[in-house]
């Protein structure tokens, strides 16, 4: 995936971005970038000239993006379904039979759950791998 993005500061190794809110509108603002996002750092494997100001294409790797929405999307599906089958065994030791609504608490109990989950993993552990500048735009 390519998204357009500016450089804030480049120090060394270390380059950090943000995105910007208009894709083409980067050429004419004379506003700070810093309040239009959240800052990200990329990597320079080209060794491109970067400097700050200047408005670059990233890509993530197709590996990263992959691991994203597998943790994102199939964990918590799959918890939802897991959900919907245990709540027949939770029931039985509960009132003795699962009907309709328990069922749907209990796959909407899963899939929150997990989604918490994810979101509290995915947010404390740093990511796969950074963006990679792949050109220069402007």
């Amino acid at each position: 995936m390519y998204r357009q993005a500016m450089i804030v500061s480049v120090s060394g190794e270390h380059i950090e971005a943000v995105s910007p809110l208009g894709q083409g509108s980067c050429s004419a603002c004379s506003s700070n970038c810093s309040k239009r996002g959240c800052c990200f750092s990329v990597e320079n494997p080209l060794n491109l000239p970067v400097k700050a100001g200047s408005v670059v294409r990233v890509e993530s790797s197709a590996r990263a993006q992959a691991l994203e929405g597998i943790c994102s999307l199939l964990v918590p599906f799959a918890c939802a379904v897991l959900g919907y089958f245990a709540s027949s065994p939770l029931a039985a030791l509960v009132s003795g039979q699962a009907q309709e609504g328990v069922r749907a608490l209990s796959v909407l109990f899963a899939l929150f759950a997990s989604s918490a989950v994810v979101y509290l993993v995915t947010s404390r552990l740093p990511p796969a791998s950074k963006p990679v500048i792949r050109e220069i735009v402007s």
